[in-house]
């Protein structure tokens, strides 16, 4: 007969902060934010849509999660959805990239258009506008 006799370690580690790590916490705050997925937008950003009054429009700033501040809002407000449901709002950016393109009716001049912009110094830029959609080519 065999007798096996097993022993069990445990190891309590205490709760160290940033500093005392040797982590920078600004640099460590940062890669939590990006890791957490909070910047979606030109690398370092993130888009938050925001309503804008009961008539059913729709419009997003541009929030620097580090800084904690709206940097921008979108050039425009649109409207969610006309009443056939053909032209929806869709709006479309990769996390790494500074293009947006933004496809809706404006709230301004009610065309239903596809607006391209570049994201550069916290201000965008209008490349181009293809207007008047006819309808949502996405449906």
């Amino acid at each position: 007969m065999t007798c096996i006799i097993l022993f069990f370690t445990l190891l309590i580690l205490p709760s160290l902060s940033c500093a005392e790590r040797n982590i920078d916490f600004e640099n460590h705050q940062i890669k939590t934010i990006i890791e957490n997925e909070l910047v979606n937008f030109a690398g370092a950003y993130q888009i938050k849509y925001t309503p804008c009054g009961s008539s059913g429009c729709i419009t997003a700033e541009i929030f620097d999660p580090v800084g904690n501040k709206t940097i921008t809002h979108y050039p425009d407000a649109y409207i969610m959805i006309d009443n056939n449901e053909r032209k929806k709002f869709v709006d479309k950016y990769k996390k790494n990239s500074n293009l947006l393109i933004i496809q809706g009716i404006s709230s301004i001049d009610l065309e239903f258009k596809r607006s391209y912009y570049l994201f550069n110094n916290n201000e965008f830029t209008l490349l181009k506008e293809e207007f008047p959609l006819l309808s949502n080519p996405n449906k």
